[in-house]
């Protein structure tokens, strides 16, 4: 028997070397549950590189035909695949859409060579400024994720909040809006995570920039569901207050800006002690600007009034270096108008998470291989990937100091991913993202990424998904809790120290 057939039928007996579907005694195929979705993840894999490529092939020929012979068949494909297959070394996957008209689409990633090791990740997740309107859509048709999110909005509702996240996720309008900005991206990571953990994806570590230490501080298992609700709510009104105060009395409290630059802490501050000295800048709070967040050797946040921020920029875009304004409906992460306090330090918590790592790996001889490093893959929750840029610019800062050997080899094959991007539908991110890490070797629970509620083509429904089906279950991976997950802390964010001052002061 060949490869390609071995692989394809794994024991079951198959003259053709086409896949079988388990079939009860009335002839119907042997399912765990019903499914209803268009969209799925199909996994594959082989005994060698060679094989693999025929699977793909084999596959496309199946499924061509059984499509346009049974329409509803994709869902018992790719059931089988992830369930009644075993999946041997070289692996690919395909998120594939079944069109109205019937016509299957997928496309197959690059076969890739499962390692043998055990898998971890840590979690990184978004801070500030990352929102925007329609993010998250195309989750809520998974049960688990609706449900945090109705948690969420029970959780508000107890604090007097007069809007809902799920409601307001589905909709365009306010997302830049600071009270609803914070507790709708808190609520988004939070549902994230869930949703990954019933796929049976649990980070051994997790660190947040900025805001994003509430929902880190949630997955760790240090901040309850309502707890961290309750921290991102309360910063929203705060904000939203300081806001109206801002329009009420904008001659004495300066709207306030954000801005990406790249340029080092100390080139920052050098730049702007420059713009003071030449008098592009005043010492008065109208421009006045600081470091707020020290985002990667090369990259910090400025924050400060408007005007200062736009003359900052048109300096900084006349000697052509990077700088993007940060949306925060007018509000910055650090009072300009008050003595200025230690801004954040993403770039120490990154550093914390490297030397986690290499601590993990460490070894009395030198030979230590690659496939012996504990964290091999980073993934971003939030919105969108906006941190990879400043933490793959750390991890290749400290591989750079790294004598040469096992450590640097190592900080320098960590892979990064975000669970969420602007240009993809975020069902499609997700599948993409769990049949990747599948394709590395992870052990992801893929046929229950597959039952869903595919609102792609129900988008009247918004996000009202539609419930589990009874049997799921048997389906699920047993998931572990999160006792072992640790959080990456910092000092200086509000989550340990301004957050909990907030809640002894809440209504």
């Amino acid at each position: 028997m060949s490869n390609v057939q071995s692989s394809m039928h794994n024991g079951h007996k198959n003259k053709n070397g086409s896949i079988v579907e388990p079939r009860g005694d009335d002839g119907s195929p042997i399912l765990s549950t019903p499914m209803v979705s268009r969209t799925n993840l199909l996994v594959m894999s082989a005994a060698d590189e060679d094989s693999i490529q025929k699977v793909v092939q084999m596959l496309k020929e199946y499924t061509h035909t059984k499509i346009l012979t049974n329409p509803g068949s994709l869902d018992h494909i790719a059931f089988t695949l992830a369930t009644r297959r075993t999946h041997l070394p070289w692996r690919t996957c395909a998120v594939a859409r079944q069109g109205l008209s019937g016509q299957l689409l997928f496309k197959t990633t690059k076969a890739i060579r499962a390692s043998s090791s055990t898998q971890q990740t840590a979690f990184i997740f978004t801070g500030q400024g990352a929102q925007y309107a329609g993010m998250g859509k195309g989750l809520p048709g998974y049960s688990v994720f609706t449900k945090t999110l109705q948690r969420v909005d029970n959780a508000l509702a107890k604090l007097g909040c007069q809007w809902s996240v799920i409601d307001t996720l589905r909709g365009d309008e306010n997302v830049n809006s600071p009270e609803y900005s914070q507790p709708l991206c808190t609520a988004l990571q939070m549902a994230i995570f869930e949703l990954m953990k019933s796929f049976g994806l649990v980070p051994i570590t997790v660190v947040g920039h900025s805001s994003g230490e509430i929902a880190a501080a949630y997955a760790a298992g240090i901040l309850t569901l309502e707890t961290a609700s309750k921290i991102s709510y309360l910063r929203g009104q705060m904000e939203a207050n300081l806001a109206k105060m801002v329009g009420s009395y904008s001659k004495s409290i300066p709207v306030g800006s954000m801005m990406s630059v790249n340029l080092s802490e100390q080139e920052a501050n050098t730049y702007l002690a420059d713009m003071i000295s030449s008098g592009d800048l005043g010492s008065s709070p109208s421009d006045s600007l600081e470091v707020a967040c020290i985002n990667s050797p090369h990259n910090c946040t400025i924050s400060g009034a408007v005007a200062a921020v736009e003359k900052l920029k048109t300096q900084l875009d006349k000697q052509e270096i990077f700088a993007r304004k940060i949306d925060t409906g007018g509000i910055v992460s650090r009072n300009h108008t008050r003595t200025r306090v230690s801004p954040v330090k993403f770039l120490e918590a990154i550093m914390n998470l490297t030397n986690l790592l290499k601590k993990h790996q460490s070894r009395s001889f030198s030979n230590t291989r690659v496939d012996d490093v504990v964290v091999k893959d980073l993934v971003e929750v939030g919105p969108y990937g906006a941190l990879r840029r400043p933490v793959e610019e750390i991890l290749a800062s400290v591989a750079a100091q790294e004598p040469r050997g096992s450590n640097r080899k190592s900080l320098t094959h960590i892979r990064y991913y975000s669970v969420l991007y602007k240009s993809k539908n975020a069902l499609d991110a997700v599948l993409g993202l769990l049949g990747t890490l599948f394709c590395h070797g992870y052990p992801v629970a893929i046929s229950a990424a597959n039952v869903h509620h595919d609102d792609v083509h129900h988008d009247n429904e918004g996000f009202e998904g539609s419930p589990m089906m009874s049997s799921a279950g048997e389906i699920f991976v047993s998931l572990q809790t999160c006792q072992n997950t640790r959080l990456i802390s910092l000092e200086d964010i509000a989550v340990n120290r301004e957050s909990a001052e907030a809640i002894d002061c809440a209504p």
